[in-house]
């Protein structure tokens, strides 16, 4: 997912001596710190391309080279998992002076415009026809577009989108931000509505998943982004998202938020330092990878200047995953609406196997029973009177380790005392439930 890039130039000696020939130096990215890679030859007042040729997800480099008589005169370099290889092209028979990638006929495979130089030094273009069986998928739409807005920043964010081809970490993103529905006033997307790109680079932002934005006037702002892969192919438009700024102030300036552990509970907090128009926040969870969805809407103080503090307790019985996410959507009372950063929990196998107290108890008629499994098995949850006699079986299958509840209608029984009954590959427990009408 890290950008390398490439340097052509004239080699001197250092001592002085003769200008050696025109080289190309790959250097390659290694966490920031960039290092020279394998060394070709480059062309003569040529010019380089990238591009997924051959639609195997790496990037490949094509070249233009107008001397004939360079040791390496093949324009195509196949990348061969991180290795480039010359390959035989057609090309060879030419003084290519410049090359360039794009699919022209529309077949899902990179073509080449190639500008070429005739015996007489006239210059000629002429298009390459790519004939290869591998075609390129388009990659998915990114997914859960945000806002988050910090002093006189704006930071424009989305999840990364899949690809057949090319891996995750190596799509690009064309952002698009106007002031009118479907504009482009503020940031230009080189691609057409339905995805179609007009050129055949990466995208605008890069591999960047969210981007800044400062010192927006005030107004309303429609907003969307597309992913690219290497084969420059775009993916559909996210969903048009909207969001608007108030005159020159934040309408709520968040100082913290902050969530951690509490027995079966998440125990979330947040802070303001002051709010305008606030109508309260949205509290939403994303389970492990999934989609956000809102579980509670806390209210907020309108407009003040004075500090704010608030909290929320989400229960954790009944969600048996490795990590919850967080994060707050705060609505002001015209609707406009800025999402917090993500806070995630990691959830911790329970240690015990164990039948938790029921909720609420007595109950009349429905109870939640809740029990934790420190280890995935084949799960019993019955119910009994106290003669023995089963009245419903409540869970029989396989469930994996964590926090599990089910729920329980009493309807049609008599009031008393009940027993739920927990069987599992760690033995069994037994609690007493009271049904009260």
């Amino acid at each position: 997912g890290d950008s390398d890039f490439m340097l052509t130039g004239d080699i001197y000696d250092t001592e002085g001596g003769p200008l050696k020939p025109k080289q190309t130096t790959f250097f390659e990215n290694q966490n920031g710190e960039f290092s020279s890679s394998n060394l070709i030859f480059a062309p003569n007042n040529g010019t380089h391309a990238w591009g997924d040729y051959d639609n195997d997800g790496d990037p490949d480099l094509l070249t233009g080279n107008n001397d004939l008589l360079s040791p390496i005169h093949t324009p195509i370099f196949e990348n061969q998992g991180g290795i480039f290889a010359s390959v035989v092209q057609t090309l060879d028979d030419y003084k290519v002076q410049f090359a360039y990638f794009g699919d022209y006929d529309n077949d899902d495979d990179l073509d080449i415009l190639a500008v070429v130089e005739n015996e007489d030094e006239s210059l000629t273009a002429r298009i390459f026809k790519n004939n290869s069986i591998a075609k390129n998928d388009a990659p998915t739409a990114p997914t859960n577009l945000f806002v988050s807005i910090n002093d006189d920043i704006v930071t424009f964010s989305w999840d990364s989108a899949n690809d057949e081809e090319t891996p995750t970490q190596a799509l690009t993103y064309n952002l698009r931000i106007g002031t009118t529905p479907g504009g482009s006033e503020i940031m230009s997307a080189p691609a057409l509505s339905n995805g179609t790109l007009l050129l055949a680079r990466e995208g605008n932002v890069r591999q960047n998943t969210s981007w800044p934005i400062r010192s927006l006037a005030e107004g309303t702002y429609y907003w969307s982004v597309q992913a690219v892969d290497q084969g420059y192919k775009g993916s559909a438009f996210a969903t048009e998202q909207m969001v608007s700024l108030p005159d020159g102030t934040i309408p709520v300036e968040l100082t913290g938020f902050a969530g951690k552990l509490d027995g079966d509970h998440v125990a979330l907090r947040w802070h303001t330092a002051s709010e305008t128009n606030n109508a309260g926040f949205s509290v939403e969870r994303a389970i492990d990878e999934g989609t956000f969805e809102s579980i509670t809407f806390i209210e907020g103080h309108g407009t003040t200047t004075l500090p704010q503090s608030y909290r929320y307790q989400d229960d954790l019985l009944g969600l048996a995953k490795e990590a919850l996410h967080y994060r707050l959507k705060q609505i002001d009372f015209d609707g406009a609406f800025a999402y917090s950063d993500v806070v995630t929990i990691a959830l911790p196998i329970p240690e015990q196997t164990v039948l938790l107290p029921n909720h609420p108890n007595p109950f009349n008629p429905v109870t939640t029973i809740n029990y934790t499994l420190s280890q995935a098995s084949q799960v019993e949850v019955e119910v009994y009177d106290l003669t023995g006699k089963r009245i419903k079986t409540l869970v029989d299958s396989f469930q994996d380790a964590g926090r599990q509840q089910v729920t329980f209608d009493g309807t049609g029984l008599a009031s008393g005392v009940y027993m739920t009954v927990l069987r599992t590959a760690k033995g069994v427990d037994m609690r007493k439930i009271v049904l009260l009408k």
